[in-house]
C-alpha cells in the first residue's frame, strides 16, 4: 500500500472509530480560528501571542519525490501557557496530543539538543489513566535536526526540518514558556 493509500485508510479508520473529531481546546470553540501558518514567512510571528489561533503546520514526506512534498499530516499548536498543547493530525482527524507539561518537556529537548520520543495521548478526556494513542513524535537532534510523526515505532507519517523546524520551535517556545513568564 502506498503512503496516500495508507493515509486514506488510516483517516477512514479514525473517522469510523471516533465518530466525530474531538480537539483538546483551551477556549470556547466558537472563538477558535484554525489558521495554517507558513512558518517560513516572517509575518507568522504575529500569530504567536494570539491563543485563539490554532497554528497548523504541514509535514513533509520523509523521502519526498519532489522537494517539499507534503505527507498529508500536520501538527496543530493550540492555546498558550498552561493551556498549550500540540496535536498530530492526518487530514481532519486527531492522532493524539501533548498537553502543556509534555509539550514543555519536548520543547526543552530542543533547547538541550538531545533526541527524545514522546507518545501522543488519546484525545478522550474520560480515558483514565491517560493512554498512548499509538502515535508519537520523535525529535532528532544533531547537525540537521528534525521532528518526525510516527505511527507505532517504525512508520514515519511526515517530518519537519530546516528553517520551518526552527520557526516551529520558536513558536512553541513562546506559547509554552514566554506566555507563562510574561
Amino acid at each position: 500500500m502506498n503512503r496516500r493509500g495508507f493515509i486514506r485508510s488510516a483517516s477512514a479508520a479514525i473517522a469510523a472509530f471516533s465518530g466525530k473529531r474531538m480537539i483538546a481546546e483551551s477556549t470556547d470553540s466558537s472563538k477558535r480560528t484554525p489558521t495554517e501558518v507558513d512558518l517560513a514567512d516572517p509575518a507568522s510571528d504575529r500569530w504567536r501571542a494570539n491563543e485563539a489561533v490554532d497554528a497548523i503546520v504541514g509535514l513533509e514526506e520523509l523521502y519526498p519525490g519532489d522537494p517539499g512534498q507534503l505527507s498529508g499530516c500536520s501538527l496543530r499548536v493550540m492555546g498558550k501557557g498552561e493551556y498549550a498543547s500540540l496535536q498530530g493530525e492526518i487530514g481532519h482527524h486527531s492522532l493524539g496530543f501533548l498537553d502543556e507539561a509534555e509539550l514543555a518537556e519536548f520543547v526543552s529537548a530542543f533547547r538541550t539538543e538531545s533526541d527524545v520520543r514522546v507518545s501522543l495521548c488519546e484525545i478522550y478526556p474520560s480515558v483514565e489513566p491517560r493512554r498512548s494513542s499509538g502515535f508519537s513524535l520523535l525529535f532528532v537532534a544533531g547537525n540537521d535536526p528534525e521532528i518526525r510523526l510516527y505511527s507505532g515505532f517504525t512508520h514515519c507519517l511526515g517530518r519537519l526540518s530546516g528553517p520551518k523546524l526552527q520557526a516551529l520551535m520558536s513558536f512553541l517556545n513562546y506559547r509554552v514558556f514566554a506566555a507563562v513568564e510574561g
